[in-house]
C-alpha cells in the first residue's frame, strides 16, 4: 500500500511451494492502528484463494 510515494503497508510471501504461501504483513510504524496491515492481508489472502493456494501464518 503505498501513500504519496511512500510504502506504508505490504503483505508478501518469502516462501511459495505452488500449494502454500506464507503470510507476513509489514506496516511502516509511523501508520500503524490504522487498519492497514488488516487491508493488505485480506487482499493477499482473497489473490491466494482465486489461485487455489493455502494463505499460511508463519
Amino acid at each position: 500500500m503505498v501513500q504519496e510515494e511512500s510504502i506504508v503497508a505490504e503483505c508478501v510471501s518469502i516462501f511459495h511451494s505452488g500449494k502454500m504461501a506464507e503470510i507476513d504483513i509489514i506496516t511502516n510504524p509511523n501508520h500503524r492502528g490504522q487498519g492497514l496491515g488488516t487491508v493488505v492481508g485480506q487482499a493477499f489472502i482473497k489473490q491466494c484463494l482465486a489461485k487455489n493456494v493455502l494463505p499460511a501464518w508463519d
